[in-house]
């Protein structure tokens, strides 16, 4: 009996070893790729891995870890130098799914632990020129804010200026008023309603009282605005700082 027992645990012990070394062999699963920014980061440091990667000290971790294989292993280190090595390992590993780079750095950690480095401070600029990338592009958002934000209070106090101030043109005897009003700023208010000065000198000399001369220059800005000379082109022009009526 005692023989029997022996005999099935050595068939099962064979069996065991049979199914370990096939196993061993089978690629690692590929379900997903490796992250972007992790690709990235190997391109980033691709020339200074290339030269200083040892890919023999890295084997052990990543086989026990299903990123690589004893094939891939065997497949590296027949390239005849080490360098064509790193070269292959590279380019197999971002085919190794998304925990392939976290493991790779962890092997670095262990054995290489100056490239581990180099890799982090790559990552960091990779992130950093992110972060960057999103301020830049939150200032852009923020000022078109405060642009339209602007513009939207503007319209809103030219329309509560128009919707205030009366519509058409303002009646001769309007104007005749107003003259007397603007008796002793109606130079300064003739140039905001584009009259030039050559005319208003022209009106200065024409009529004695300041009243007149106001309303002549009015009459003026009449004629040569024609549909433009509105009661919100006076109204504005009387608001102006230099103005102030």
């Amino acid at each position: 009996m005692a023989d029997i027992v022996n005999l099935c645990c050595t068939f099962l012990w064979d069996r065991y070893g049979c199914c370990s070394e096939i196993f061993s062999k089978v690629p690692p699963e590929k379900t997903a790729e490796m992250e972007d920014k992790h690709r990235k980061t190997l391109t980033g440091c691709q020339v200074v891995l290339e030269n200083d990667l040892e890919p023999n000290n890295l084997f052990a971790y990543l086989i026990q870890e299903g990123v690589m294989t004893p094939d891939d292993q065997e497949e590296i280190n027949k390239r005849p130098t080490r360098r064509s090595q790193s070269e292959e390992f590279l380019r197999k590993l971002p085919t190794r799914g998304p925990r392939a780079y976290q493991e790779f750095v962890k092997a670095l950690e262990k054995n290489q632990s100056f490239l581990a480095c180099i890799l982090l401070r790559e990552e960091l600029k990779i992130v950093e020129a992110k972060c960057k990338d999103l301020e830049n592009r939150l200032a852009e958002k923020q000022e078109e804010f405060v642009a339209a934000e602007t513009g939207s209070r503007e319209q809103e106090s030219q329309f509560q200026e128009n919707r205030e101030v009366k519509q058409g043109k303002p009646t001769d005897e309007e104007l005749e008023k107003l003259g007397r009003d603007i008796a002793d700023i109606w130079v300064k208010l003739g140039r905001r309603l584009g009259v030039s000065d050559p005319k208003c000198r022209e009106i200065e000399r024409a009529y004695v009282l300041l009243s007149e001369k106001g309303y002549h220059m009015l009459q003026h800005w009449k004629q040569i605005k024609g549909d433009d000379a509105t009661y919100q082109a006076l109204c504005k022009a009387l608001q102006h700082e230099l103005v102030q009526r």
